[in-house]
């Protein structure tokens, strides 16, 4: 992804609501994904004790 400073200053302002979303997005996949490594960490443990 091109950092903000070498993009064209208007087209960095014509999505800002895109961006945004791109970011939330990114926010819940991580979330995910760290929910999903807990469960399998616990089933580890789990197995172990």
């Amino acid at each position: 992804m091109p950092s903000p400073n070498l993009m064209p200053f208007d087209e960095g302002k014509a999505k800002p609501d895109e961006s945004r979303r791109i970011g939330t997005r990114t926010n819940e996949h991580q979330v995910t994904e760290r929910k999903e490594f807990i469960g399998c960490v616990d089933s580890l443990h789990r197995e172990a004790g």
